[in-house]
């Protein structure tokens, strides 16, 4: 009773999370479906069983109004079948609404504090919102299989209720191995979680450096690895629907054995009637109904647990301020700074503190995981440390990393991403000239669609920069933003940055490619402890 009272108490806690409307008035609608199709079904299977027999099975006017009008019977099996489909798509569409909000809300968790992977991201994002959707469905679906339960009980205790004892007492005797079955299918659930977590992580490290594993040839071992996991995620997810099925299928079983035992014991035969077995069968196949939604809402809930997680991370620490002061005398101050990723316990950084003089060229290396990029994110507000201070000069910040952003749009559109203000065409007319992205110089070119397959890599790279040089940044962030370009064009990019009056803090693993003020390692100590040195 505990972990049921647990449960309802967060199926109000994603309610509230959720922006949708009417969800009350939605679930109530079901609920009346539901009832509806409890009282068609028992008005089908009584008159079925009356002309089948020819004998009034029950003494009811509602009934013999209706063997009264015999076409009347299709057409409520007709509205029976269109209140299922009406019931069935309001719950449907309630989930899809609760996913479609939960995946925008948790996408602005992850903006919000910016401290996931990309596998945790997408995993949040795209799989998590999908089962705490169907968490609520689930939900959902047991209110209403509870509904149409308690009507087909209430109709057998009249019709039979002998025999209707006989099957209750059976049910009841269910409840201890329903409770281990959904135990084990919850554990089941916790385990597919987390080889899914690891496959998820294990897909992007492969896919980041596919290059990599080729030229070394690991492929072999890295499949086997991959392999073994999947082997690990499919037996847990082969356990879960076991366990899952069981317990869904169990109340059938149990029903028709013993109707089954009764029709053969010619003592006892007279006891049940062809109506009676019709509404109970009704009925275990709604208790299924229930022990299936339990299941899922077991299995769901671990998905929900995720999400607290998610809670805890966002709250932004009150140990950590960021500010922006135009009088600093530094472009960057940074004091104190300790920083962690989601769902992990130990610091990324501890207590680090620098400072960026303004206008200076700032060359970062470090070897490959040593906390580059997320210097860089921490630098310019994208990710949210658990304790110092940040002081930035200005806001206009601008960011290149190694793979472009580019839409599928125009070039003007492209080159106006992310600026307040549209920049007037001539001063882009300036700048496409000044980098010489294309050969041929035409005055319609802004207008030109663009997208990532139509462009060289050294093209996409250069309307980057032109992005972030026509907003007007006072501090430009690099990260290995020149690693995918040529000889020819990596020069070109460094003559036009030596140019540049603001401050540019670059992470790369080429410094002798930039002309630079100031050059800095991260040197990472007993795999946790980073600094940043002069080499």
């Amino acid at each position: 009773m505990k972990k049921f009272k647990e449960i309802f108490k967060d199926v109000i806690y994603v309610s509230r999370l959720t922006n949708i409307k009417r969800k009350k008035i939605r679930i109530i609608f079901s609920a009346i479906i539901s009832n509806g199709i409890s009282l068609a079904d028992i008005a089908i299977i009584l008159c079925f069983s009356n002309l089948l027999t020819n004998e009034n099975v029950i003494e009811n006017q509602y009934i013999e109004l209706i063997l009264d009008n015999a076409i009347s019977i299709p057409i409520i099996v007709v509205i029976r079948y269109i209140l299922n489909f009406l019931g069935k798509y309001n719950i449907f569409s309630l989930t899809k609404d609760i996913e479609g909000s939960l995946k925008l809300y948790l996408m602005k968790e992850v903006y919000k504090k910016g401290n996931y992977s990309l596998a945790d991201a997408t995993y949040y994002i795209e799989t998590l919102s999908v089962h705490i959707a169907y968490f609520f469905n689930s939900f959902a679906n047991i209110v209403s299989s509870i509904i149409q339960v308690l009507i087909f009980t209430i109709y057998l205790s009249y019709s039979n209720f002998q025999v209707l004892a006989i099957f209750i007492g059976a049910i009841v005797v269910l409840y201890y191995p329903t409770k281990v079955l959904l135990m084990k299918g919850r554990k089941a659930m916790d385990e597919s979680w987390h080889f899914s977590q690891y496959s998820l992580r294990n897909i992007q490290r492969i896919v980041d450096n596919l290059y990599l594993i080729k030229i070394l040839n690991t492929q072999k071992e890295e499949l086997n690895n991959f392999d073994t996991n999947l082997k690990s995620l499919y037996k847990s997810e082969k356990r879960k629907f076991k366990y899952s099925d069981i317990n869904s299928s169990v109340p059938n079983f149990i029903a028709v054995f013993l109707i089954s035992i009764i029709l053969v014991i010619n003592q006892v035969r007279n006891l049940i009637t062809l109506e009676f077995i019709g509404v109970t069968l009704r009925l275990v196949q709604s208790i299924g109904g229930i022990n299936a939604a339990l299941s899922s809402l077991f299995n769901t809930h671990i998905h929900l647990e995720k999400l607290f997680l998610i809670e805890n991370n966002n709250q932004i620490s009150n140990e950590f301020e960021s500010k922006i002061d135009k009088d600093s005398e530094y472009s960057i101050d940074m004091q104190n700074l300790s920083f962690k990723f989601a769902n992990s316990e130990d610091l990324f950084f501890n207590n680090l503190s620098f400072q960026f003089e303004k206008d200076k060229h700032y060359i970062i290396t470090g070897e490959n995981g040593s906390g580059k990029s997320t210097l860089l994110g921490v630098l310019a507000g994208a990710l949210n440390p658990e304790k110092g201070r940040v002081i930035r000069s200005s806001s206009r910040i601008g960011y290149i990393g190694a793979s472009p952003l580019i839409l599928e749009d125009s070039l003007r559109e492209n080159l106006n991403y992310g600026t307040e203000q549209k920049i007037n065409d001539s001063d882009l007319m300036k700048l496409i000239e000044e980098f010489k992205i294309f050969d041929d110089f035409d005055e319609n070119i802004l207008d030109k669609k663009i997208t990532n397959k139509t462009l060289s890599s050294g093209q996409m790279q250069k309307i980057s920069f032109i992005r972030a040089f026509a907003s007007g940044c006072d501090i430009l962030f690099l990260d290995e933003s020149t690693a995918n370009l040529d000889k020819e064009t990596k020069l070109q990019i460094s003559q036009i940055l030596n140019t540049k009056k603001i401050t540019i803090i670059n992470s790369t693993h080429n410094p002798e490619d930039f002309k630079h003020d100031f050059h800095f390692e991260i040197e990472v100590k007993n795999d946790k402890s980073r600094e940043l040195l002069k080499p």
